[in-house]
């Protein structure tokens, strides 16, 4: 059986074996550095995210590589008590509050691949949507 853990490090493993020119483009300078699981994890169950109101509460990882971080943000705000209820108006909570970007145009392949297989690990009544606000732009350029 393979997980999304298991996706994102082969992800992550394969990105490091590729030539620094691959068909005409360089890759060496995207400079990754991805985040363990346990270390987003543990990232995400510190932030006091109950002390903010839910419709303000929106997180956002900038270099989103794999998705590690954000399958972790979107585990820990299914987990809170006051988003909505409803499949529907949660799956669309989930979605809208979760935000990533990656200048490597194929990290959001990964990340929908683990996200999609972090779903089929769930209970079928439970929504873990891919975030519907995904970019592939120099982070330091975003200015929204």
């Amino acid at each position: 059986m393979v997980d999304h853990r298991d996706v994102g490090l082969l992800y992550e493993r394969a990105i490091k074996e590729l030539p620094n020119n691959l068909g005409g483009k360089d890759w060496s300078d995207l400079q990754r550095h991805y985040t363990p699981v346990a270390i987003a994890e543990k990232m995400l169950e510190l932030l006091p995210l109950e002390r903010i109101r839910p419709e303000e509460r929106v997180i956002f990882d900038p270099a989103a590589g794999s998705g590690s971080l954000l399958l972790a943000a979107t585990s820990r705000l299914a987990r809170m008590s006051d988003i909505p209820e409803e499949i529907k108006a949660r799956t669309q909570y989930l979605a809208n509050h979760i935000a990533g970007n990656d200048l490597d145009k194929y990290a959001d392949l990964v990340t929908k691949l683990r996200y999609l297989l972090a779903q089929e690990s769930l209970e079928k009544n439970i929504s873990f949507p891919f975030p519907n606000h995904y970019t592939h732009q120099d982070y330091e350029q975003l200015n929204k």
